[in-house]
């Protein structure tokens, strides 16, 4: 029983802290300026890439871990105004992902998680790319950054589902060698959810009646693909870092980059699919 009063504990705090940060974030889409919004992004891809180089950079100074996130940082608000330079950092990070995505089909349960690299420079693409791709979101479609808003709550639509489902009916495990906890059941209770969430934005945001009905479904194929794909990324890299979270800022989630893995692996996708 007290075990079982601690578990419920933890789930409140994780869920009230969720709900709190999706207020915040949801404002901030709303309510800011471009520049405003751009400078939040930064400072918040900055703290990610932190913790990426605590993870990956055992021995390394914490001054120059705070350094490199404050150049990530810099750089998305660099490259925000370079729509050039953007587009290649989005198509690159498209194309890591893609070489990730195959190597996990390959390897699939037999090889473990240092099969993956997860050093200095794949980081610093993978939240520069995300980073770059949430600013143009938040200025690009109808007003208010709906887009931006539509593509948080299908991924918060699979994170949801694969948690509840796992939570309750996960038996058989995903990919054990990169993620103990997650599991088959869950990954379809997230693929379920985020169709569910998806058929209704279709049906109640009439700017997408220009959009294909099969490009949208392929589109949001595409997110919860990527969504998985980055959650377990994000996970080879804690498992080399033989560490649980990969910060503690947020209470009952761990860090920034815990929260945000999936969001940083789909954003580019979703970004060159509707606008190129």
């Amino acid at each position: 029983m007290v075990g079982g009063v601690g578990g419920m504990g933890v789930i409140l705090q994780r869920w009230l802290t969720a709900l709190v940060l999706g207020i915040c974030l949801l404002s901030s889409v709303v309510f800011f300026n471009p520049l405003g919004f751009e400078v939040l992004v930064s400072v918040l891809a900055g703290a990610a890439y932190w913790e990426w180089l605590r993870m990956t950079l055992h021995r390394t100074s914490r001054v120059l871990c705070i350094g490199g996130g404050i150049v990530l940082g810099a750089l998305v608000l660099f490259s925000v105004k370079q729509p050039i330079l953007g587009l290649v950092i989005l198509g690159s990070a498209m194309f890591w992902w893609f070489c990730v995505l195959i190597v996990m089909i390959t390897a699939g349960g037999r090889r473990d998680s240092s099969v993956f690299p997860t050093s200095v420079l794949p980081g610093a693409l993978i939240v520069l790319a995300g980073g770059i791709a949430i600013c143009w979101l938040q200025q690009r479609g109808p007003a208010n950054g709906l887009r931006l808003i539509e593509f948080l709550v299908l991924v918060w639509a699979v994170d949801c589902g694969s948690f509840f489902v796992g939570r309750r009916w996960g038996r058989h495990k995903l990919a054990p060698a990169l993620s103990p906890g997650k599991t088959v059941q869950g990954a379809l209770g997230g693929a379920v959810s985020v169709l569910a969430v998806s058929g209704c934005i279709y049906l109640i945001d009439d700017s997408l009646a220009e959009t294909m009905l099969s490009t949208w479904l392929s589109l949001v194929l595409a997110v919860y693909l990527m969504c998985v794909v980055g959650d377990l990324y994000e996970s080879a890299a804690k498992r080399n870092a033989g560490v649980k979270d990969s910060g503690t800022l947020l209470p009952g989630h761990g860090g920034i980059l815990d929260r945000i893995d999936s969001v940083l692996a789909a954003s580019p996708i979703y970004y060159v699919v509707l606008f190129w």
